[in-house]
């Protein structure tokens, strides 16, 4: 079975004909003669009828210096591959993309018999693992079946075997799947290394659950347990309903943990955040569905969506009668590590009674968020004006020597200047002031 490079290369060759375009031009901005066409590789015509050479053909020639890849010796084809795989100077990414390409454009073209014998070559002269693997690689999407034959007389066999799997789940899954399974009923694949069943896994999610499920129906629980979140995010938009009645099915069949449906319904609010809400509309009301719903708003505020993650909030909270505050101070700090707005608007959405307070907050370092005025945001968490200012005095009196972050002189201005701006009781304000003062004095005396 064949891999299409075209599939492959296809984004790469969209940069480097950028930057091939980019370099061919002369300095009054004509294009020299011979150069490349910046149509997507597609052959161009001179004024004089000739064909210029395509993107891939120039970016295969420069690498070979004009020799065609057919003439290459092991030793000279094993060399040059060697040191396209190499980290181009400087972390250059467009060189990279062009390296990459080049890579897989004469891997592609040079003779099998030759890239055997490379490979052969590769380890006996001991080429770091991963070129090995990477040559490796490109020659499964030539050839799984040989490459497959190849791998079985390696110390590294189902190492290399994961490969083939991996490479050809991507055009063909049912024939990777049934390879797979043979592997595990050998007990050749280790347990550690899923990588090539998670890949079958996530192509047949493409095609929907039903294939999906058919698959890992077929796998052992553990294989298929973790293969499926990451799976999920890969099904069709249309077909994400109809996987969520099947999770419901099988979780109420006790053939899946509840555990486990909340985690796919906390993957799903990322991939799928539309379908996830409706879903969580038909669940009974808990903690198992406050939980994803928090997901699925922390999911739609990393999109940007903040009036649909408040949205959401809200509805985690009446998910949780009584227990509101409970949940918030559990989940806080994540929040405010991650999205400061959101735990701005998850504390506001606190019932009345159940409102922050200082001393819910004392137990946690004023400075674990990433910068001195963390104080700050905490105070502001705060309902009630008196227990904000009762805070940060609090706060502002632990700061000293040793434990102030190495707070100076322009630390405690911005801590000044956002003291100002807060709407706290004159006599409140005036306390924090005061110790803000001393706390300046103790840090920054010599």
């Amino acid at each position: 079975m064949k891999f299409p490079l075209q599939l492959v290369g296809a984004f790469v060759l969209g940069i480097v004909v950028a930057l091939l375009g980019v370099r061919s031009r002369s300095a009054d901005g004509s294009a020299d003669d011979g150069s490349d066409s910046p149509s997507g590789g597609r052959p161009s015509a001179s004024r004089s009828g000739q064909r210029h050479d395509t993107a891939p053909e120039s970016l295969l020639s420069s690498l070979l210096k004009g020799k065609s890849p057919s003439d290459l010796t092991t030793e000279e084809a094993l060399g040059i591959l060697s040191a396209v795989m190499d980290k181009p100077a400087g972390g250059d990414s467009v060189e990279q993309a062009k390296m990459d390409y080049q890579f897989q454009l004469l891997m592609a073209k040079l003779p099998l018999p030759v890239v055997e014998e490379m490979l052969t070559a590769a380890r006996e002269k001991g080429v770091l693992v991963d070129k090995v693997h990477r040559l490796f690689a490109a020659y499964a999407r030539r050839d799984p079946d040989k490459a497959m034959a190849w791998a079985n007389g390696q110390t590294d066999g189902p190492r290399l075997r994961a490969i083939v799997i991996r490479g050809l789940s991507q055009e063909d899954p049912g024939q990777a799947a049934l390879i797979y399974q043979k592997e595990l009923l050998a007990s050749t694949t280790r347990k550690s290394d899923w990588e090539a069943g998670e890949s079958i896994a996530r192509s047949y999610a493409r095609h929907g659950h039903a294939a999906l499920l058919d698959y890992l129906d077929t796998l052992p629980s553990g294989f298929a347990s973790s293969f499926l979140p990451t799976a999920i995010q890969e099904l069709p938009e249309g077909d994400v309903a109809a996987f969520l009645g099947e999770l419901e099915k099988r979780t109420a069949a006790k053939n899946w943990q509840g555990w486990h449906m909340t985690e796919l319904l906390g993957r799903l609010s990322v991939s799928h955040p539309l379908e996830t809400a409706r879903f969580l509309e038909r669940m009974e009301p808990g903690k198992d569905r406050a939980n994803t719903r928090y997901s699925l708003a922390m999911a739609l505020m990393g999109q940007g969506k903040g009036e649909e993650s408040r949205e959401m909030l809200g509805k985690v909270m009446a998910d949780l009668p009584g227990g509101e505050k409970q949940f918030v101070m559990m989940n806080l700090q994540g929040c405010l590590r991650s999205f400061p707005e959101m735990a701005v608007a998850m504390v506001e959405a606190l019932p009345e009674e159940q409102g922050l307070t200082a001393e819910d907050l004392q137990r946690w370092p004023s400075f674990n968020f990433g910068h001195p005025d963390g104080m700050m945001n905490l105070a502001q968490l705060i309902r009630s004006r008196d227990g904000q200012a009762s805070y940060l005095v609090e706060s502002f009196n632990k700061i000293g020597p040793g434990n102030n972050n190495h707070m100076d002189a322009n630390d405690f201005k911005l801590l000044a200047d956002r003291l100002e701006t807060l709407e706290l009781p004159a006599d409140g304000k005036a306390r924090a002031q005061e110790a803000l003062e001393e706390a300046r004095v103790r840090a920054t005396a010599k």
